[in-house]
């Protein structure tokens, strides 16, 4: 399963992935889901904080715990956390939740790769082996997650 956070929508996003994710993605039959967390967090006037509605997506995604009892306990645990800052704060993040299950979008995957990009090496072909297999896997995983 894959929850992607991106400002394209279910239709669009596959087109703006890189040919080595999609093929990974058809060859484990990833089960897909996206949304811009951005846009749900800002209309719900939270700015750019957006682990409240990822968090959702995760848990509605998921399967930990059924859906219905995962959102009860979102926002059980958020009413704890901002219940001091106000009703108003409280009452943002349950509209994010709530926004995020309206925007959460499954993709359905095509039959086949259709991108015309991919992932730059982070490590020369002319590297060692040790370099390129171990040491460029690392710094491809670094590069994808920490920016």
């Amino acid at each position: 399963m894959f929850l992607l956070n991106s400002p394209y929508s279910a239709a669009e996003v596959w087109d703006h992935l890189p040919k080595t994710t999609q093929q990974e993605m058809l060859k484990k039959k990833i089960e897909f889901y996206v949304i811009d967390g951005y846009k749900v967090a800002r209309e719900a006037g939270m700015g750019t904080r957006i682990n409240t509605i990822m968090q959702t997506c995760f848990f509605a995604i998921s399967g930990v715990l059924p859906r219905d009892e995962a959102i009860e306990q979102i926002k059980k645990a958020i009413y704890k956390t901002y219940g001091k800052r106000g009703e108003a704060v409280v009452a943002k993040n349950y509209a994010a939740v709530d926004a995020a299950l309206a925007h959460l979008e499954k993709v359905e995957l095509p039959s086949g790769v259709s991108s015309g990009f991919d992932l730059i090496p982070s490590i020369d072909g002319k590297a060692p082996e040790f370099v390129r297999n171990v040491l460029g896997q690392i710094a491809a995983v670094t590069a994808t997650c920490c920016r």
